[in-house]
Protein backbone atom coordinates (compact mmCIF):
# COMPACT_ATOMS: atom_id res chain seq x y z
CA UNK A 1 0.00 0.00 0.00
CA UNK A 2 1.26 3.44 -0.88
CA UNK A 3 1.48 6.42 1.42
CA UNK A 4 0.55 9.70 -0.31
CA UNK A 5 1.30 12.95 1.53
CA UNK A 6 0.61 16.53 0.45
CA UNK A 7 3.86 18.54 0.34
CA UNK A 8 2.63 22.02 -0.66
CA UNK A 9 2.92 23.90 -3.93
CA UNK A 10 5.89 24.29 -6.25
CA UNK A 11 7.06 27.63 -7.68
CA UNK A 12 4.61 27.28 -10.59
CA UNK A 13 1.61 26.82 -8.29
CA UNK A 14 1.14 23.08 -8.86
CA UNK A 15 0.44 20.80 -5.92
CA UNK A 16 3.21 18.44 -4.84
CA UNK A 17 2.52 14.97 -3.44
CA UNK A 18 5.08 12.64 -1.88
CA UNK A 19 4.40 9.05 -2.93
CA UNK A 20 6.09 6.40 -0.76
CA UNK A 21 5.69 2.75 -1.76
CA UNK A 22 7.00 -0.13 0.37
CA UNK A 23 9.23 -2.34 -1.80
CA UNK A 24 10.53 -4.95 0.65
CA UNK A 25 13.54 -5.56 2.85
CA UNK A 26 17.25 -5.92 2.13
CA UNK A 27 19.54 -8.69 3.38
CA UNK A 28 19.98 -6.98 6.75
CA UNK A 29 16.21 -6.71 7.26
CA UNK A 30 16.06 -2.95 6.66
CA UNK A 31 12.89 -1.69 4.97
CA UNK A 32 13.19 -0.37 1.40
CA UNK A 33 10.77 2.31 0.15
CA UNK A 34 10.41 3.94 -3.25
CA UNK A 35 10.01 7.72 -2.76
CA UNK A 36 8.93 10.14 -5.48
CA UNK A 37 7.37 13.62 -5.56
CA UNK A 38 4.55 14.02 -8.09
CA UNK A 39 3.78 17.54 -9.36
CA UNK A 40 0.05 17.78 -10.09
CA UNK A 41 -3.17 16.54 -8.56
CA UNK A 42 -3.80 13.79 -6.05
CA UNK A 43 -5.23 11.56 -8.79
CA UNK A 44 -1.93 11.76 -10.66
CA UNK A 45 -0.13 10.75 -7.45
CA UNK A 46 -2.50 7.82 -6.96
CA UNK A 47 -2.00 6.78 -10.59
CA UNK A 48 1.79 6.84 -10.11
CA UNK A 49 1.50 4.82 -6.87
CA UNK A 50 -0.59 2.14 -8.62
CA UNK A 51 1.99 1.95 -11.42
CA UNK A 52 4.88 1.42 -8.98
CA UNK A 53 2.89 -1.12 -6.92
CA UNK A 54 2.06 -3.14 -10.04
CA UNK A 55 5.75 -3.16 -11.05
CA UNK A 56 6.69 -4.29 -7.53
CA UNK A 57 4.16 -7.13 -7.57
CA UNK A 58 5.40 -8.62 -10.85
Amino acid sequence: MANITYRGKDKHGKDMWLVRVYIGTNEAGKRINHNHVVHGGRREAERYARKIESQRDQ
